[in-house]
């Protein structure tokens, strides 16, 4: 069909039938896009749709959509037509058209007709403007498009609405680092600054390290799922680092190692391999051994209640471990059951020895693929390798970067899921989970409501009585339109139906175009012909970007509304088992993420956020501001103002105003003031080293008890009385387990419940009255800073001046002591909390369930005749000991004494850390070479004066905006 027939389209619709048949088969199969479906009530919530792209494409998309709504409605047959032809429609963003080929399928048998459309037919049949068949006008320069041409960039992307990320924060909290950059200059000018035995050499190395001041890392997110579901491409999504985790060319990839990432302002990747001890990997492969040996000798002899499929999986996970450590000595594997066990250990143990690879510590890498390389090396299979692997050594690896998620102070934990097989492995996951200021359970958004891994992660909540976690579900891109629209029915179906004829419709209206342009000869046009054709070619461009736009508002339906209902799905079920009833659900996909991440960023933008990370990645950041806060905060009242002070009292020294005895005066006064604080706050006398003894006695004289035996051993006379495949269900769940014949137990817990129940209120006791201790010791502190700074004015009244800025160093010295006691506190309340999680609970790393652990072990070992009964007597055995629980006590007591002591220790180091600080500012005054230093460079000493007042100043209004509620 040439040009002149497509004009003959817009001026004569009646033509429409003859034309259409005249024309090529591919004409034929056209079908013209004459509808704009119907939106659907913007308050039906299941039929809302989401904006799509707000890119510079949308002026243009706009105006064509206006001219294409003055089309006519088709019949509602027309819409059900196209429908059912879109079975195979998916949207999971791996294939470039999106399922597109079925559309083109669908639409030759997809009829319009024109006999009812009424007094509009005479519309353009393609929806295209009258105009765009005009003679092509004078050939014009491309006019600047207004797209933002740069590539999205993470630095840019929204920042929390929180204190901390306020602008007014964060542009004080530089201008801070700003101060002491001008500060380092000022100290820089003079040669002082290179004389090793010159006070302005540590001054100036000082304000060169506040001037670079980062918050340090103060939390941890934790990451925890099973293989397969995709912790590795989230995380380099997250941190924004495409292929720097990911598996092998084979595909084999191990997924048990941890692997942290940390902040490092560096252009190259530095990973530390944390290998496991000797001791650590005999433990390991006799637990494998024993559970190899136990299902190949005697498999015949084992039921299904004896858990035969649990102990095939077991010895198939034994093998390959024995054949990843082993490879190239183990030969033949009938030797693992042939010899006795305790031979076979012995070769273990010798092969152990001369095989550990010789990559433990740090190494360097100086791209991201070499490193991507080498945790490939660490964490996964090499394919035809001959020597053995590196993983099943590797406890933990850690990944020094520089990625600006991590830049704010997080640090990102990839763990294995709970329910590995290895228990070395597992025990290291729960103790990570119980450790991170935030965990996710990540799991595929198909099987979300149903996946074990979530499910254990949260039952280990409900048990250890956590409280931030929440769920990450990937692939949420994964979903087909017609799928979608049968599950969902009702209004979202018709939405679904729709949008998937807008996209059909569209798709037509591309191929049409050309066609009509496949039927030009390129080398012989005539000058109408080209501007026929470059009209064609503007106007497919058009169409171009509204079938897009048509692809996109599909898939954000899509999209959006099954992560709505799944979120809504998830946090139904498990916020009972979190403390607070907060469950976070984030829906991502990381091939949307990274489809669109290097085109301009206002055509990335819409993609990005339809990703679900930017949103991940902005809750991430706000788990920090508090603590990166009072960090930011610390920095501008104490760290600042204290090396002021002591460049103020560098400056005083040389002052000249001061005769020999005057000087004499303030040296004693110094010295008298710091002999005072040393020993009311670090000798004998001094309540701050009581701190320890004191909570310890606590514990002492309201903890310890030995009488809950009895409690626990009816306990076991009601399980004695199960039948045996339950029995032995719950051995091989390590107590935990349902069965629909006697419901839900823990074991552990059933033990020590009695125990919990009297020690929990005296633990809470406890803990408050040494609370009410640590917050005297506090005011004790503070008086006896208080009573210094009245000694220094006192002493000091006929120096003003000296008396001033000494006043103001023991300030920033008290603030620092009171901060340093309050992070010490902070991170003992920590360990307290964890500690009675391992004592008052039953989770398997907790005090009782290591003490269970190897009971657990024997039972599972156990197989044929007679073996409930030997199962039950292990359990009772081990139950009704004597030194069961006074065992537990004595390790909950040991734990406690331990914790008490690491924290007096750490209180007393930075008491006298303090100390040392303040006792070397006060040589500043004390030494009479920096006195003579000081005179001897009047310049440096006035530049210094000026800049130390400019700073104060400007000290001041940084000092209310960080400080300001």
């Amino acid at each position: 069909m040439k040009i002149t027939e497509y004009r003959h389209f817009e001026e004569d619709p009646a033509a429409v039938s003859a034309a259409t048949q005249s024309s090529s088969t591919s004409s034929a199969n056209f079908t013209p896009r004459t509808f704009s479906p119907a939106s659907l009530d913007p308050e039906d919530e299941e039929g809302h749709l989401s904006p799509g792209p707000t890119n510079s494409d949308h002026s243009s998309a706009s105006s064509s959509d206006t001219e294409r709504n003055l089309s006519p409605t088709p019949a509602r047959d027309e819409i059900e037509a196209i429908g059912p032809l879109l079975n195979e429609l998916t949207l999971d963003g791996d294939s470039g058209e999106l399922g597109m080929a079925e559309l083109r399928q669908a639409l030759p048998s997809v009829s319009v007709t024109t006999a009812n459309q009424g007094p509009e037919a005479s519309s353009p049949v393609f929806g295209l403007r009258q105009t765009s068949l005009s003679p092509r006008p004078p050939r014009r320069s491309r006019r600047v498009s207004r797209t933002n041409q740069a590539p999205h960039d993470v630095k840019d992307e929204e920042l929390p609405h929180d204190r901390f990320h306020h602008p007014d924060v964060q542009n004080a909290f530089l201008e801070a680092k700003t101060l002491m950059s001008r500060l380092a200059r000022v100290l820089g000018s003079s040669p002082l600054h290179v004389d090793p035995d010159s006070a302005i050499k540590r001054l100036h190395k000082r304000a060169k390290d506040l001037s670079r001041f980062q918050c340090p890392p103060t939390r941890t997110v934790g990451f925890v799922g099973d293989s397969g579901v995709g912790k590795s491409s989230l995380l380099n999504s997250l941190l924004h680092q495409e292929g720097l985790a990911r598996t092998s060319n084979s595909g084999a990839a191990c997924t048990c190692v941890v692997t942290e990432y940390h902040y490092d302002m560096r252009d190259d990747f530095q990973v530390d391999v944390e290998l496991f001890t000797q001791d650590d990997l005999m433990e390991q492969v006799t637990h494998l051994l024993q559970s190899y040996r136990r299902f190949h000798l005697h498999a015949e002899e084992m039921t299904v209640a004896d858990g035969l499929e649990e102990a095939k999986e077991h010895a198939s996970v034994a093998r390959d471990t024995f054949r990843a450590l082993f490879r190239g000595r183990l030969g033949n594997e009938a030797f693992l059951t042939t010899e006795p066990e305790g031979f076979v250990l012995w070769t273990f143990r010798r092969w152990l020895e001369d095989g550990v690879p010789e990559l433990g510590g740090s190494h360097n890498r100086s791209s991201k693929e070499s490193c991507s390389d080498f945790l490939i090396q660490l964490t996964s299979e090499a394919p035809g390798s001959q020597g053995p692997a590196i993983w099943p050594f590797v406890r933990k690896i850690k990944v020094f970067l520089d990625a600006h998620i991590l830049s704010k102070g997080l640090v990102l934990v990839d763990l294995p899921g709970l329910r590995d097989l290895n228990s070395a492995r597992r025990s290291i996951t729960e103790r990570y989970l119980l450790e991170c200021d935030e965990v996710f359970a990540v799991c595929n958004i198909g099987r979300a409501t149903t996946d074990v891994g979530v499910a254990s992660v949260f039952e280990l909540a409900r048990r250890a009585g956590l409280s931030n976690v929440g769920i990450v579900c990937t692939r949420s891109d994964d979903i087909q339109a017609s799928e979608a629209k049968n599950d969902w029915k009702g209004q979202r179906a018709k939405r679904i139906q729709q949008l998937s004829a807008e996209v059909a419709t569209a798709r037509g209206q591309i191929d049409e175009i050309k066609r009509l342009l496949d039927e030009y000869d390129d080398e012989d046009l005539t000058e109408e012909e080209e501007d026929e054709v470059y009209d064609l070619h503007r106007d497919l461009r058009k169409e171009e970007k509204f079938y897009e736009q048509k692809l996109y508002d599909l898939k954000t339906f899509l999209v959006e509304t099954r992560n709505a209902e799944v979120t809504k799905k998830l946090q139904a079920s498990y916020r009972d088992k979190v403390r607070g009833g907060i469950v976070h659900v984030f829906c991502i996909s990381n091939t949307e993420y990274w489809s669109k991440t290097m085109l301009p960023k206002d055509e990335a933008i819409p993609s990005l956020q339809l990703s679900g990370i930017i949103a991940l990645r902005k809750h991430c950041l706000s788990i920090i501001a508090e603590s990166q806060l009072r960090l930011a905060t610390k920095f501008v009242t104490n760290d600042i103002p204290a090396l002021l002070g002591e460049a103020g009292l560098w400056v005083e020294s040389g002052a000249g105003s001061a005769n020999a005895e005057q000087k004499s005066a303030v040296r004693r006064t110094l010295d008298k003031i710091e002999r005072q604080l040393r020993e009311n706050l670090t000798g004998r006398g001094s309540d701050l080293r009581r701190v320890g003894r004191a909570t310890r006695e606590h514990f002492q004289n309201q903890v310890y008890d030995d009488r809950w035996r009895r409690t626990a051993v009816n306990a076991t006379r009601e399980w004695y009385g199960w039948a045996h495949q339950t029995y032995s269900a719950f051995c091989r769940n390590y107590g935990n387990y349902c069965t629909p014949a006697v419901g839900p137990h823990d074991w552990n817990q059933d033990i020590i419940a009695k125990m919990v129940g009297d020690l929990s209120p005296q633990w809470k006791r406890m803990l408050s009255s040494v609370q009410g201790r640590l917050n005297t010791d506090v005011e004790n502190l503070e008086d006896e800073m208080d009573a210094a700074l009245e000694l220094l004015s006192a002493e000091l009244e006929a120096f003003p001046e000296v008396n001033e800025v000494i006043g103001e160093v023991l300030l920033a010295r008290t603030s620092q002591i009171l901060s340093r006691m309050e992070s010490s506190r902070e991170t003992f309340q920590d360990d307290v909390r964890a500690l009675e999680v391992d004592a008052l609970t039953g989770i398997r790393t907790s005090i009782v369930g290591q003490a269970m652990e190897e009971s657990y072990r024997r039972c599972n070992m156990e197989y044929g005749r007679g073996s409930d009964q030997r199962r039950k007597g292990i359990i009772n055995g081990t139950v009704q000991s004597q030194d069961f629980f006074v065992n537990h006590m004595r390790e909950f007591r040991r734990r406690w004494k331990t914790l008490t002591d690491e924290f007096q220790k750490e209180l007393q180091d930075s008491i006298k850390d303090e100390l040392g600080l303040m006792s070397t500012s006060f040589d500043i005054i004390r030494d009479e070479n920096v006195a003579t230093e000081s005179e001897e460079n009047p310049e440096l000493r006035q530049c210094l004066e000026i800049e130390i007042g400019r700073a104060k100043e400007q000290l001041e209004r940084i000092r209310d905006i960080m400080t300001s509620q």
